[in-house]
């Protein structure tokens, strides 16, 4: 089947504002209570125009254009963070067609040959090997467990490529800086001259203020509000819906509970809960 596709060339903007231009010609149109002339005469000109620099490419034609431009992906973790960033890959490819989704791997053995929302469990980390040129992400919340399983990656394909995910709804200024492996989530909002690591994941609606810096595999769980300069130290985990106010610092590998208020620096490698946030526990 042969179907024709619109040029560029098409000035659909400058079409539309001649119409409404007509549309509100008070004495033509208003005032006579009829159907303007001139508008039908614009209209057959502008369908005359576009019809000149309309090509011509067969279905099959067009798809195969956009399957080559498609790089793979692979998503590592097929839990519900996995599936979140699939359906963020569907969100991405909606506004521009970037990536071709080959499924997940997962080391669990109850996840092995299952399909979610149409896409496989390829196998376990091991299967990695079999797509040396596919791009791939982490999507495992634990911030700690992630960093392990991408110095496997590395060791397994030591060229391996890492995608960078940001979803189209989310709000970033072009002083953002984003590291590689990276993924962020619906309706989330980063104002300027932030800094964010490596393997960092921001989940749906927080918020990121200017001059932050959050290190290396870094977790944000879904509404956590980062006030501007604030630090967050390599892998630390902020919870559903907490806040930090400006200026602190979040030591390496801290945890912080949902909805706590950190109003003071936190020590590296503890559990902080609360309003004010206060370290219950200390790991090794």
């Amino acid at each position: 089947m042969i179907i024709p596709c619109r040029s560029p060339h098409f000035n659909k903007k400058y079409v539309l504002l001649t119409l409404f231009a007509q549309i509100f010609r008070a004495d033509v149109f208003w005032r006579k209570r009829r159907f303007c002339p001139r508008l039908v005469l614009i209209l057959k000109v502008s369908l005359w125009y576009n019809s000149l620099n309309m090509g011509r490419y067969s279905i099959s034609e067009r798809e195969a254009a956009k399957t080559e431009k498609l790089q793979d992906l692979i998503i590592i973790g097929a839990g519900g963070l996995g599936r979140d960033t699939a359906w963020l890959v569907r969100r991405i490819n909606r506004v521009c067609p970037t990536w071709r989704l080959l499924g997940f791997l997962d080391d669990s053995a109850e996840m092995q040959g299952k399909v979610f929302n149409g896409d496989p469990v390829l196998g376990t980390l091991e299967q990695l090997t079999e797509y040396p040129d596919a791009f791939v992400v982490c999507a495992i919340a634990a911030a700690r467990v992630r960093r392990r399983i991408i110095a496997r990656v590395l060791e397994l394909v030591p060229s391996v490529r890492f995608a960078t995910l940001i979803d189209p709804s989310a709000e970033l200024s072009d002083t953002v800086e984003v590291g590689a492996g990276s993924i962020i989530c619906a309706h989330t909002i980063a104002t300027v001259n932030i800094r964010m690591g490596a393997h960092v994941i921001i989940n749906a609606n927080c918020t990121v203020g200017h001059d932050a810096v959050l290190h290396d595999y870094v977790t944000v769980y879904p509404g956590v509000n980062i006030s501007g300069t604030t630090e967050i130290g390599t892998c630390a985990e902020l919870g559903t819906g907490m806040q930090i106010i400006q200026g602190k610092k979040i030591g390496d590998e801290t945890i912080i509970g949902a909805g706590a208020v950190v109003i003071r620096d936190l020590p590296p490698k503890c559990t902080a809960v609360g309003c004010p946030a206060k370290p219950i526990r200390f790991r090794e």
